[in-house]
This record gives structure tokens, sequence and C-alpha cells, in this order.
């Protein structure tokens, strides 16, 4: 609902790092996407026909379930109380009850059946509110960069590639996955230079999304990228990229249109005609 939070209830295994994840989330600002209803022509880049002209993006997690207030329930267990109560908080025999605890899933064990070059999955077993148990697929990711990078003129630059998943070519803004130890900005700038030989002198942080929260934890910082500069680009081995020069206006246009359907991408266009 318009102006609610989410409560942030961390449930990753103990190898992650939540505080990281805490002080991510809370970084979060609210961001409205733009509404046009302009009708446009149909443009060459097209992928297939889809209405994403109306919609916003809502408040992300900011509000930590340290947060929570109210009468006390005696009938909390206490591995419930466990769950609850943050590290290093003094555990006490009864929690504040809130509405949203019936929502929470507390995490039993977790069955990692895969490992890859860029994430793992895993079957999770949760315990319901209600008692019972269920099992959870997740993939673990360790997110990602995008970048509208806009020139004085309002031009911006894309990049078409090709992609298995959907057997076809599709037109993205620059964007790649966190190597280990990087932060979301210099990842963003490393593949914005990978993939079009640019770089940017000025860096503005636009929002940040969650692409799949019903089965990832990847997250996906968006940044607006000005005062370019071109240079040469190097491109990952294996990766073949074609760079695409249009105006802002015209790649809104294809996202409105439903000739770009790529997620982070019609969120980045959006963000940034809203700005100018």
């Amino acid at each position: 609902m318009d102006g609610e939070k989410d409560k942030q209830f961390d449930l990753r295994p103990a190898r992650v790092n939540a505080a990281e994840q805490a002080d991510r989330f809370g970084s979060i600002k609210r961001v409205d996407t733009v509404d046009d209803n302009h009708d446009y022509e149909d443009d060459h880049f097209q992928d297939q026909d889809i209405n994403l002209s109306e919609g916003h993006i809502r408040d992300l997690p900011g509000e930590s379930i340290n947060d929570f207030s109210g009468p006390k329930n005696e009938e909390m267990s206490r591995d419930q109380v466990d769950f609850i109560y943050s590290p290093g908080e003094p555990i006490e025999d009864t929690v504040p009850q809130d509405p949203d605890l019936k929502l929470v899933e507390n995490l039993m064990e977790t069955d990692i059946k895969f490992v890859g070059r860029i994430f793992s999955v895993e079957l999770d077993k949760v315990l319901l509110s209600d008692g019972r148990h269920s099992r959870r697929e997740i993939v673990r990711h360790p997110g990602g960069a995008c970048v509208v990078a806009m020139d004085s003129n309002q031009y911006i630059y894309m990049v078409r590639q090709y992609r298995l998943a959907f057997n076809r070519i599709t037109l993205e803004l620059p964007a790649g996955k966190l190597d280990t130890c990087e932060d979301p900005l210099s990842c963003a700038k490393r593949e914005l230079f990978e993939e079009t030989g640019i770089v940017a002198a000025d860096w503005r942080e636009l929002v940040t999304v969650m692409p799949s929260p019903g089965y990832t934890d990847e997250l996906i910082s968006i940044y607006l990228a000005e005062d370019l500069t071109r240079g040469e680009k190097n491109s990952d081995d294996g990766e073949f990229v074609s760079l695409v020069k249009l105006p802002l206006h015209e790649a809104m246009k294809m996202v409105l249109d439903g000739n770009i359907m790529d997620a982070k991408t019609c969120i980045g266009i959006l963000l940034a005609a809203r700005l100018t």
C-alpha cells in the first residue's frame, strides 16, 4: 500500500553478512516512476507487446524488526524469541505482538543444491506461523548494478545482446553482477567501461530494486551517470554486445510501448526521464 513500509526480516543463513544487507536496505529511498499516457508509434527495437504505462515503485524495506512495539505475547516460543531479536540485544521471555508476525517464516535448515559461477541454489525448510513446515527454493545472487549513461544532449548509451534464456536479442542498459567484495557503485563504473568504453565523472544512485523477491535475494542498484568521456570498450571474454546511442525520450517511448522489456532497463530509463 502506498506510503506503508515493508518490514525487513533477514532469514539468510549465518554465512551471510546480515549487517551489510541491513545497511544496504536502509539506504534505499522512495522514487516514483514516470506515468506517460501519450501514444507512440512502434519502434524498430521491438520485443513483445506489453503495457508499462502505469506504475510506481513502493517504499522498500527500511524498518527493522527492532522497531516493533505493542503488548507482550506470553505464548511465543523460545525459538521465535531468538528469531525476532537481533544479535547482541537482550532476549526477554516475551516479544512484542505485531500483525505481520503471522507472515514470517522461520528458517529451519538449508540444503545447497548447486553452486555456479554466478549464483547458487538452495532448498530451504521453513517453519510457518501456523506450525506447519514448508520448502522454499532460493537462488542466492551477489547482486548487480545498472547504469543510465546520459550525455549533455540527453542521449543515453545502451547495448544490444543475445539472451539465451529467451532466445532473442534484447536492448538493455549496461549492467552486470558484483564481483567478490565489490560495492555497487564500483560495479556500475566497471560495467559501463567494459561494455561501452565510457567513463563518467558524475554519478547519482536512482534506486535499488528487488527484481524477483519470490525466489532470489538479488538486489540491483541503478545509477545515472553524466559528464561522459568516450574510450575503447573492454568487454569480458565471451561477451558480445553492440553499442546503441539514442535520445532518452525515444528510449522512454520504447519502454511505454513495450518494445523494451528488461525490468532494470525500464526502471532506469523511466527514473532518468523523471529527473530531466
